[in-house]
């Protein structure tokens, strides 16, 4: 038996060189703009998204793979003979891993476990990647089920955005809020908090500098003690689509001046956040120690 294959959606955002160095298989949500249905990434990209949302002042909707996209996809390993693990955006924000689960009873005889990373994005990623590096250590599926169950309360996921526009069209935040970020200028932080997303912290000012302050609170870094919380194996830094440069440079310049991080990673958001974050978010993504 070969070892274990580790696979993901879409939301994961990693990059393809990190898709393709650990050999992990991606499967899209859907997204939909008017009445086509097309797969995140393959058939359609965040840009395309923003020319819908211009046209349109409609953000687009996402949906699940089916439960049949899932068995196509575990076919044809639970027929060699191979085991699998699945790591899936929060349940709590789709239904993407439950379809996954009902997927896997299709294959009475084969060991395949289907992960809530209880996160998303690169949240959902770094287990990814801690999946893919525990089946090199020639770990089980079932040990790395529960490597991985443990290790989702440590994963910090949050992000900053320019504006509420996108959350507000897609109905993730009231009118009274996003009224109210329009005049104030408040560019809020959103944290993913027991599987789901949730307001933390508001700023003022222009996006470079709001993202500065950003990664500098996300970070710790006014505390030596507080880094001293966070694996210093990697960090994620992921952006949507025509985020400032600006912005990008400001919150890598906090990272990297740490001197904290084995490896620092960014990466381009998919669709699934960007229909829901527009340009301008950006995030700062890691595991705290056990």
């Amino acid at each position: 038996m070969g070892k274990v294959k580790v696979l993901t959606d879409s939301t994961c955002d990693l990059t393809a060189d990190i898709v393709s160095r650990y050999n992990i298989g991606v499967i899209p949500l859907y997204v939909t703009l008017d009445k086509d249905s097309l797969r995140d990434g393959e058939q359609v990209s965040p840009r395309d998204l923003y020319a819908y949302f211009d046209q349109t002042k409609r953000t687009p909707k996402t949906s699940t793979p089916t439960i049949g996209d899932f068995v196509a996809r575990f076919e044809p390993y639970a027929r060699d003979g191979q085991e699998i693990v699945f790591v899936g955006i929060s349940e709590a924000m789709s239904t993407t891993v439950n379809n996954a689960r009902a997927a896997a009873a299709e294959f009475p005889g084969a060991v395949i476990r289907c992960v809530n990373s209880r996160s998303l994005s690169t949240g959902v990623g770094l287990m990814v990647i801690a999946a893919c590096e525990l089946a090199e250590r020639g770990f089980g599926a079932e040990r790395i089920e529960a490597e991985l169950i443990g290790m989702a309360p440590r994963v910090r996921a949050s992000f900053v955005l320019d504006t509420l526009t996108y959350l507000y069209y897609g109905g993730r935040c009231s009118a009274v809020q996003s009224i109210g970020s329009m005049l104030l200028r408040i560019k809020p932080r959103i944290e993913v908090v027991n599987g789901e997303m949730a307001p933390t912290e508001k700023y003022r000012g222009s996006f470079a500098n709001v993202a500065r302050q950003y990664a500098q609170s996300a970070l710790g870094a006014a505390k030596p003690e507080s880094i001293q919380r966070i694996d210093p194996k990697r960090v994620f830094i992921t952006y949507t689509a025509d985020t400032e440069q600006a912005a990008v440079d400001a919150v890598r310049e906090e990272v990297e001046a740490l001197r904290y991080f084995d490896e620092v990673i960014e990466t381009r958001a998919g669709c699934v956040i960007t229909s829901h974050c527009g340009q301008n978010t950006i995030g700062v993504l890691f595991v705290e120690k056990p």
